[in-house]
């Protein structure tokens, strides 16, 4: 989801759609996000309890390789999530404090 910092409204009035914990990828711009009047504050109260949210860091954008680091919602900046909800996340293999998975989303 890319809507230049609206994500959170597009997601607080999208509830059904919350309760059935989809996977999902969004863009994540902390400058946008301010300009509207939010903080990270509010995306962590709203995905928070229900998702774990990877940064994703482009290692090797030629094979599609990517790795996930936890994202907590506590630093500013312009970045690409994966949220997973919690007890899927759960299945994902572990190295250190970062997933590292080759991502194949239909």
């Amino acid at each position: 989801m890319d809507i230049e910092g609206y994500e959170y409204f597009a997601l607080k009035g999208a509830s059904k759609l919350l309760a059935s914990q989809p996977t999902m990828i969004l863009e994540y711009n902390c400058k946008r996000i301010n300009f509207v009047g939010l903080s990270n504050s509010h995306f962590k109260g709203l995905l928070g309890n229900l998702y774990d949210c990877y940064e994703i860091l482009k290692k090797n954008e030629v094979e599609d390789f990517f790795a996930l680091e936890p994202f907590h919602f506590d630093k500013d900046v312009s970045t690409d999530l994966l949220c997973i909800p919690k007890l899927l996340a759960n299945t994902l293999p572990c190295e250190g404090s970062k997933l590292k998975k080759a991502l194949a989303i239909d």
